[in-house]
């Protein structure tokens, strides 16, 4: 199980929706969400969910990588995963 220690879940979602817009669970989850969540009670979730929702556990997914090519032109053909985790945080930090 993971406890978060703050709540940023719906921005998380936003974010991965927004570099991987074909995500059924996030999207699915987002809708979930929409209205109800409250950040005072943050949703627990476990590995495979976080493996399924959070960009930083996809980092060989080709839609991630894809969307990360158009945003950095300097990215390599075939990036590492410690490469599309550093785009992803620096595209995250300013989020």
């Amino acid at each position: 199980m993971i406890y978060p220690g703050h709540d940023y879940l719906t921005n998380n979602l936003s974010f991965t929706l927004d570099r991987e817009p074909d995500n059924q669970t996030a999207s699915e989850l987002m809708k979930q969400l929409e209205g109800s969540h409250d950040p005072e009670s943050p949703l627990v979730t476990d590995l495979k969910k976080e493996k399924e929702i959070n960009t930083f556990f996809r980092l060989q997914n080709p839609m991630i990588i894809s969307r990360l090519k158009d945003t950095f032109s300097d990215m390599t053909e075939n990036p590492s995963p410690k490469e599309v985790f550093l785009k992803l945080r620096e595209l995250r930090n300013s989020w």
